[in-house]
């Protein structure tokens, strides 16, 4: 957008949006944790879970991508059940 400029954004703002962004991982390693422990999510699961999370640096090839997107539906379907 031309000739429209953006507030700058404020020291609160940004240390308040990093707290909820821990706030959130911290709450999502622990569900991580307990499905391990009751059985909702194997650990071989997760590791390629997060091997495939750690690529994400780089660009995904389209059978890379594909089965990223089918792990994560198993792992949902999993964990809703």
């Amino acid at each position: 957008m031309r000739g429209k400029r953006e507030k700058p954004l404020t020291i609160g703002s940004y240390y308040r949006t990093v707290h909820q962004a821990r706030k959130n991982i911290s709450q999502s390693l622990v569900t991580l944790v307990i499905a391990l422990w009751i059985g909702v999510i194997r650990v071989e699961d997760l590791r390629r879970l997060f091997e495939l999370v750690g690529e994400g640096a780089r660009e995904l090839s389209g059978e890379e991508a594909e089965r990223f997107t089918q792990l994560l539906d198993a792992l949902f379907r999993r964990m809703i059940v």
